[in-house]
């Protein structure tokens, strides 16, 4: 699922799911994180214990605890939100470097989320309060239209 669909999806759900104090919200990486698959797509390599092309990568313990943080979060008032990985647990951690698939390389920004993620995710947050002000107005017209077409 592309990250855009992803978003309609957290927007909807979270909605949909809020008096039932589901949290919903969406995590992604910042840089690339290293795994088995992308070694694959990368290198065509199968080996799993070899990450080298991966060096300028994170590894996927950051996700995990990225995650963490977010499922032990309180679902009523964590739900909507569109986390960055190392945005959750950098005050949790020395060093974000723990995270680093070889320490001190440069590492590659995410393919969906780069340098310039701080102005995505502010018009991000703008097109989450549009929605979020219109699902009423949206719930209501089709309500309405349920309505009629039962008449």
């Amino acid at each position: 699922m592309a990250k855009y669909g992803m978003s309609m999806c957290v927007l909807g759900m979270s909605h949909e799911l809020a008096d039932r104090h589901i949290g919903v919200n969406a995590l992604w990486p910042r840089t690339g994180v290293a795994t088995a698959a992308l070694n694959f797509i990368m290198t065509g390599s199968k080996d799993h214990n070899s990450l080298g092309s991966l060096t300028n990568s994170r590894t996927d313990e950051i996700m995990a605890d990225a995650a963490w943080e977010i499922i032990t979060s309180d679902s009523v008032t964590c739900t909507g939100n569109f986390f960055i990985d190392d945005e959750l647990v950098k005050d949790k951690v020395a060093t974000l470097e723990k995270y680093s698939v070889l320490p001190g390389e440069k590492l590659y920004y995410d393919f969906f989320v780069g340098e310039e993620d701080e102005k995505e995710l502010v018009r991000l947050k703008q097109i989450e309060e549009q929605v979020q002000a219109n699902l009423p107005k949206l719930e209501a017209q089709v309500q309405r239209e349920l309505l009629q077409s039962r008449l």
